[in-house]
């Protein structure tokens, strides 16, 4: 940019993440005219939106049990990963491995594994 130009808008050369912030934000270098508004969920609606995605993925891996080559397995990483929802903040360990294997159980099957990734998704939001 010309050092003689001024620009019409407010020039950012930060990234702001997370919390609750209107205003200009960076997508690009020296971006300008970008705004963003980012809001964090309630914990219960979090929460809430965590167990429909894990009622979705429970539906979806009794539906597609047959692609699957150990569907038990996958159940009962879901059923632990059900148990330890409620308290995520004290188990964000073991969500995270147990997500991650179960999301890794789910690949090869083309909806499941789209499930899998939001439910993943919306259990990592409580972590």
């Amino acid at each position: 940019m010309n050092p003689d130009q001024r620009p019409s808008a407010s020039v950012n050369y930060g990234v702001i993440v997370g919390g609750d912030l209107t205003g200009s934000v960076q997508n690009a270098p020296a971006a300008r005219d970008s705004t963003l508004h980012q809001t964090a969920g309630s914990a219960a609606a979090d929460l809430a939106e965590a167990r429909r995605c894990l009622g979705d993925l429970r539906e979806a891996l009794l539906q597609h049990r047959h692609e699957l080559s150990d569907p038990q397995a996958c159940l009962d990483e879901l059923a632990v990963v059900e148990q330890h929802l409620p308290r995520a903040a004290e188990a964000r360990t073991t969500l995270r491995a147990v997500m991650r294997s179960l999301y890794g159980r789910c690949g090869g099957v083309p909806g499941l594994f789209t499930i899998a990734g939001v439910a993943q998704q919306a259990v990592a939001a409580l972590l």
